[in-house]
């Protein structure tokens, strides 16, 4: 369902952007560009509800969302990474630190 959606929202953007450039071919054929320089309004509604499909079709192809455990007030435990993830991103290691072990060695 969600593929349905997101390629209806992809049609529905792709034709107002066609819809825009016609229109402004319109305008240049019958030399009116100075007068008219914004998109009719369809053109508006017809991206954003483009764009609302392809939101809807993305929220509905996430799957399902986890639970959040609240502890409540005053219960604090500390922020880390589940056991299953690799930890590599807590060490951190800059120049100078490297610069040191390299002078040390030598």
């Amino acid at each position: 369902m969600s593929s349905i959606l997101s390629i209806v929202g992809w049609i529905m953007i792709m034709h107002s952007a066609y819809s825009c450039l016609h229109f402004r071919g319109i305008l240049l054929d019958y030399d009116l560009q100075e007068s008219v320089s914004i998109p009719p309004t369809d053109v508006y509604i017809e991206v954003g509800a483009g764009f609302l499909l392809l939101l809807i079709s993305e929220i509905m192809g996430a799957g399902t969302f986890q639970t959040v455990d609240v502890l409540g007030p005053g219960k604090r435990r500390p922020l880390a990474a589940p056991g299953y993830k690799t930890r590599g991103f807590d060490i951190y290691e800059n120049r100078s630190k490297a610069l040191n072990k390299a002078n040390k060695a030598s």
